[in-house]
């Protein structure tokens, strides 16, 4: 009985010196696979908000050239508008001169 006893405890003890290195290997394995993951994943979102940041400044850029693009076409639409009144203004002016001249050779 003694004997199987020691048998016993010499395996146990055995296991336990081969399972404590092999523990430690198995768990640099996994922190190296972990880090691994971690550095692909930060790199992804890094290319990902590169990739983001880069479509910010160029939707900016169209924006802005838009918004140019609309004032010069609202300046474009003043202008128009200044010489329709302009026009307006004289074709009244004249109406309004050929009426007086009308009347005063009726008069006359």
């Amino acid at each position: 009985m003694e004997n199987i006893v020691k048998y016993i405890i010499t395996n146990i003890s055995i296991l336990s010196l081969v399972s404590w290195p092999t523990k430690k290997l198995i768990e640099k394995y996994i922190e190296s696979k972990v880090n691994h993951e971690l550095e692909s994943h930060r790199l992804t979102l890094q290319k990902d908000m590169e990739i983001y940041k880069e479509q910010l400044l160029l939707g900016r850029a169209l924006k802005d050239q838009f918004v140019k693009r609309n004032i010069e076409l609202m300046e474009y639409l003043g202008e128009i508008r200044s010489a329709v009144q302009f026009l307006i203004r004289a074709h009244g002016e004249k109406n309004s001169t050929e009426i007086k001249s009308e009347g005063v050779k009726k008069i006359v």
